[in-house]
């Protein structure tokens, strides 16, 4: 019954958000305006060539590591079947909208996950659903913050139930790991939550199996380098270098 409360609770949440934010995007226009930011000149530059590329649109720059490769990615596969133009935008933001508003749906099955009760949830949820903290990112989709919060809320909740009084096995370790490799792919600077969330862990099990713990957190780690290898390798051979992440350090500097 809990879980159906619970789900109820997400849900509405959820609606509320979307609705929100559709009717802010349409309703005041905000659809109509195209940017293509690093993340969207490269997303059109995947969907039509296949490569991470051209972070300028305005000059061909060539292969990059500017921006991370995941959420390029996701875009150029929406540009790829909508069009780079008007109908692919209004897809994107659409998507954009419905990424942002599961934010507060799954705020809800963390705060409930923590044990804080389903009034706690139900406001956390809807303090999530009005709070838009970047009508770029949440409405228009030109950014990756909000596809990377909800990946954030979902590896989270994942760790939470996996390791929560139990060593996890060394398959579910290594099967975390990669999904952690994944959401680095899209967001590099989710690196120190993944080790925090190791260190927490240890102050919680690792006492119980020091062993089992080690090993688990070897396939752990070992998975999360699986999954950012392809991208490694590539930058490697492209670019001429080791970047893991990006390669926009020097210039953001």
């Amino acid at each position: 019954m809990a879980n159906r409360q619970a789900t109820r609770i997400a849900t509405a949440c959820f609606a509320l958000a979307l609705v929100l934010r559709l009717g802010i995007l349409f309703g005041t226009g905000l659809y109509h305006k195209i940017d293509r930011t690093e993340m969207a000149s490269v997303a059109v530059t995947f969907a039509r060539t296949g490569q991470i590329a051209n972070a300028y649109m305005a000059m061909p720059t060539g292969p990059t590591a500017h921006v991370a490769p995941g959420y390029p990615i996701v875009m150029g596969l929406v540009f790829r079947v909508f069009g780079d133009g008007r109908t692919g935008e209004t897809a994107k933001q659409v998507l954009a909208c419905i990424v942002s508003s599961a934010r507060s749906g799954l705020l809800v099955f963390l705060v409930l996950a923590f044990g804080l009760g389903e009034g706690t949830a139900l406001t956390a949820g809807l303090l999530s659903a009005v709070y838009i903290g970047a009508a770029e990112t949440e409405l228009r989709g030109d950014w990756e913050g909000p596809f990377a919060g909800d990946l954030l809320l979902l590896l989270v909740l994942w760790g939470y139930w996996l390791a929560w009084g139990r060593i996890p096995r060394p398959r579910a370790g290594a099967i975390y790991g990669i999904a952690w490799g994944i959401a680095l792919l899209v967001s590099p600077s989710l690196m120190p939550v993944a080790a925090g969330l190791v260190v927490l862990a240890a102050l919680a099990v690792a006492r119980k199996s020091p062993r089992g713990f080690a090993m688990s957190v070897g396939c752990f780690a070992a998975g999360c380098l699986l999954a950012r290898t392809p991208w490694i390798v590539r930058n490697y051979l492209v670019l001429g270098g080791f970047v893991w992440g990006r390669s926009n350090l020097g210039l953001e500097l």
